[in-house]
């Protein structure tokens, strides 16, 4: 996961900075199919309380995500 402060924080040059705020600009951002995406077995929630899901689907309904969903491939075409 990115840390988007805290690498700037031992940049002292201006364009060193806007250096890194333009490469996280050009990242990339693709769409993936659900069955694509395989669920993390090192997953440390294993309890869903079924009305916070519900409550989250209809945060995520109203105000759509507010930050991506990160993957990483673990095989290919599978993340």
């Amino acid at each position: 996961m990115k840390k988007p402060f805290s690498k700037l924080f031992g940049l002292k040059n201006k364009d060193d900075i806007i250096g890194h705020i333009e490469e996280d600009r050009n990242s990339n951002v693709e769409s993936i199919q659900i069955e694509r995406i395989v669920p993390n077995r090192y997953q440390p929630r294993q309890v869903f309380e079924p009305n916070k899901i519900k409550e989250l689907a209809e945060s995520i309904h109203e105000h759509g995500l507010l930050q991506p969903i990160v993957v990483r491939p673990i095989e290919e075409d599978m993340f």
